[in-house]
């Protein structure tokens, strides 16, 4: 099954942030979220989205985990 979105740890995980630094963009909108319940999902076209306009050095980490 393909994985189309991870929480705030994994994603901070995958770029190489901490998971406070993501809620904190998240909170300023910087990086695009869902809600499930009491849980943040981040869908992972965010956080190419992210790495895209940020021009952050994580973007291949990103796309190898993806394959995986």
């Amino acid at each position: 099954m393909e994985v189309l979105a991870v929480d705030t740890k994994r994603a901070g995980e995958l770029i190489g942030l901490s998971q406070r630094t993501i809620q904190r963009y998240i909170h300023a909108k910087r990086i695009r979220a869902v809600r499930a319940g009491r849980r943040v999902c981040v869908p992972l076209t965010s956080l190419e989205e992210f790495l895209r306009v940020d021009s952050h050095p994580s973007a291949e980490t990103l796309r190898r985990s993806e394959e995986n």
